[in-house]
């Protein structure tokens, strides 16, 4: 029976919740963990990327992006410790 309620007012839902049991029952289970792992790290790539100013994709697409905008956007390549350094 649907709710006669506005939106506003009614319960969340319990979407993907198994029959009879409640959200935060089920969130405490290792199976509802191991979804939201592939999320939580997806939002951090996007924060970290977000905070950094560079854009979020694979290496071909970021190099798509460099070829379009003829710069450089991904971080310049550091140089190993003992490159530049005297032999002798």
């Amino acid at each position: 029976m649907k709710d006669p309620r506005p939106l506003s007012v009614q319960r969340p839902s319990r979407a993907g919740c198994p029959r009879g049991e409640s959200f935060s029952s089920s969130v405490g289970e290792p199976k509802a963990h191991e979804r939201l792992t592939p999320l939580i790290q997806a939002v951090g790539r996007l924060r970290r990327s977000i905070l950094t100013g560079r854009p979020l994709g694979g290496d071909r697409f970021v190099a798509r992006l460099e070829t379009l905008l003829g710069r450089r956007l991904r971080p310049a390549r550091r140089p190993a410790e003992n490159e530049g350094a005297e032999t002798g």
